[in-house]
């Protein structure tokens, strides 16, 4: 880091001098406008007025070639979660032609990216939702909602005999699937522009922490999806089995809303009375254990626990018990 004394001009304004290689670097010179930014920890962003950020500037070009069509959907499915705002996939018609039906599938699964121009030889995608209306803290929210919503809906159905509802769970992992995809793709458009990641109010640290709970979150989707195919060829339950499942519902339910107030910055009850409630659901799964039929049941249910656990480490509150 550099340092560079204030100079006062009178009248309570002081100014400082830029540094010479970054004026000449960003093409400045007398009389130019600068853009002046605070961020939310109190540093000042210096740009040239000119510059855009990476979000609206953006463009890549992917070929079709080859003989696997799906090699450009991972292509433009990695340009996506890089930040690319255009991406034009251009190529001989034969071979933009077979790759169509595979694009088309595929953008489904990508929040916010819609073909807008087609061509023969070409087809263009452009991602057109804007980030300052999705917030990371809120587009978590809903990937955790969504997930809590699937094992708990799983486990109630169960215990009522619903098959229509755990149809419904295994379909939701989609949703987070695509959720997931977009959060990814956010924060690594904030991390690679300052002037974004000054909007949002989030440092590298944060954007690391969203990233790694998405993750987990993701994988609660994955988790309860297995539960809720586990669930099905067991069904119906008796009323023992059934009231187990419904009682490990609550108490997932109340770990993960635990969990999540840790992670979002929530001040409630004590971690130690979390791992106390953590600790007694593991200990509820163990003796689930004991009946045959619910082994693999009890087994995606402590994976489940596991990962509310990993989800309320990350909570900066217990960063000072770990360094």
């Amino acid at each position: 880091m550099e340092y560079r004394k204030l100079q006062s001009l009178g009248g309570g304004t002081l100014l400082v001098s830029l540094p010479k290689a970054w004026v000449v670097k960003s093409h400045l010179q007398h009389g130019d406008v600068v853009g002046l930014e605070e961020t939310p920890s109190g540093a000042l962003l210096v740009y040239p007025k000119e510059v855009a950020s990476l979000e609206e500037k953006s463009y890549v070009s992917v070929k079709a070639a080859g003989e696997d069509p799906q090699a450009v959907v991972r292509d433009v499915t990695a340009a996506y979660l890089l930040g690319y705002n255009i991406i034009n996939v251009s190529g001989d018609r034969a071979q933009v032609a077979k790759v169509k039906k595979y694009l088309r599938e595929s953008v489904h699964g990508l929040l916010g990216l819609e073909v807008v121009s087609e061509e023969p030889v070409s087809l263009t995608l452009q991602f057109l939702i804007d980030f300052d209306t999705i917030p990371p803290e809120k587009l978590y929210r809903r990937m955790n909602n969504l997930a809590r919503s699937m094992y708990v809906d799983a486990l109630e159905a169960a215990s009522v005999d619903d098959q229509s509802l755990l149809d419904d769970v295994m379909q939701r992992d989609i949703e987070i699937n695509r959720l997931f995809f977009l959060m990814v793709r956010l924060l690594r458009s904030t991390m690679a522009d300052t002037r974004m990641a000054a909007k949002l109010g989030l440092t590298n640290v944060q954007c690391l922490d969203y990233r790694l709970a998405s993750h987990h979150v993701e994988l609660l989707g994955d988790h309860s999806f297995a539960l809720a195919s586990r669930l099905k060829p067991l069904l119906p339950l008796d009323n023992a089995r059934a009231r187990s499942l419904a009682d490990a519902a609550s108490r997932l339910a109340e770990i993960h809303d635990m969990a999540t107030s840790y992670f979002l910055g929530g001040k409630g009850t004590t971690y130690p009375s979390f791992l106390s409630k953590a600790n007694s659901a593991e200990a509820s799964f163990e003796e689930m254990r004991k009946d045959v039929t619910l082994v693999q049941v009890a087994d995606r249910l402590e994976d489940i626990r596991r990962l509310l656990v990993d989800i309320a480490d990350l909570a900066e509150m217990l960063y000072p018990f770990v360094k």
